[in-house]
């Protein structure tokens, strides 16, 4: 009676799975990249939009990379980001982003507009002359222990 309790025993357990927590991989780690980006930009006959100033005026910038004809956004400025007394203005912006690919970038920038019927536009974008490379992080704090 034992043998058949352990074989009926046996032949149970065999059946049953265990279920085993396995934790996930970690995910990539995303490489955040700083970009600074310098230009100038005239205001003398064109105002910049305000409360009082809704049309025919320049509202912002939108910075980002340019490939080909594509232009792709990384981040987004008021025109505060240019100061100055005398025209052209000097703009100066810096902001983070882990979207840039690895190797030859262009940086690009458009300026938004109000048009005169109340629109918001956008002109093409005016790129840097040339790429930027941006490089692979190479590892570091390698370690060797030989024994």
């Amino acid at each position: 009676m034992k043998r058949f309790l352990l074989i009926v025993g046996v032949l149970l357990l065999a059946g049953c799975t265990k279920t085993v927590a396995v934790n996930p991989p970690a995910p990539t780690p995303v490489v955040d990249h700083t970009i600074t980006l310098s230009w100038s930009q005239s205001e003398a006959d064109s105002p910049v939009c305000s409360a009082t100033i809704t049309s025919s005026c320049l509202s912002g910038y939108s910075e980002g990379t340019v490939s080909g004809t594509t232009f792709t956004s990384l981040h987004t400025d008021a025109m505060t980001v240019c100061t100055g007394t005398t025209q052209p203005e000097s703009c100066t912006t810096t902001f983070n982003s882990s979207a840039l690919a690895i190797g030859s970038v262009t940086f690009g920038l458009v300026l938004d507009y109000i048009d005169q019927n109340g629109a918001a536009q956008v002109l093409p974008a005016v790129t840097t002359a040339t790429p930027t490379t941006v490089a692979a992080d190479a590892p570091t704090s390698l370690v060797a222990t030989v024994k």
